[in-house]
């Protein structure tokens, strides 16, 4: 069974690149440009992986990834962002994996071994 990636981003660019490494390391990917849109998609589906930017409209990232990990304890998060100096970004919620901005596949992918790996053995 393909495991299910929830991908959010205000920036069609960041999004359009996220998307793409996510499938091409085999994930099926769910989209979404807000954080209101996020929670709407978690209310109908069941990522194994959560990434979200951290500076949305509306809800912030870590605002989705807390809600995402309230009702999917196994769900596994990251915060995408350029905003590492941020107090709420240096002291997330337990669990939470920063994935900078900018990235590139490499690093993208060095995480994702990490993350699906955890994800396969929950």
């Amino acid at each position: 069974m393909q495991l299910q990636m929830l991908l959010v981003d205000d920036d069609p660019l960041q999004l359009s690149a996220l998307q793409r490494w996510a499938r091409d390391i085999g994930f099926e990917t769910f989209l979404a440009k807000s954080g209101e849109e996020a929670i709407a998609l978690l209310n109908r589906i069941r990522p194994a992986i959560v990434i979200s930017d951290f500076n949305l409209p509306g809800i912030n990232g870590l605002e989705v990834l807390k809600h995402a990990k309230t009702f999917f304890p196994a769900a596994r998060v990251i915060l995408h962002t350029g905003a590492a100096k941020d107090p709420l970004v240096e002291n997330p919620v337990p669990g939470v994996q920063l994935l900078p901005k900018p990235s590139s596949f490499a690093v993208f992918f060095k995480i994702f071994q990490s993350v699906v790996h955890r994800a396969e053995a929950a």
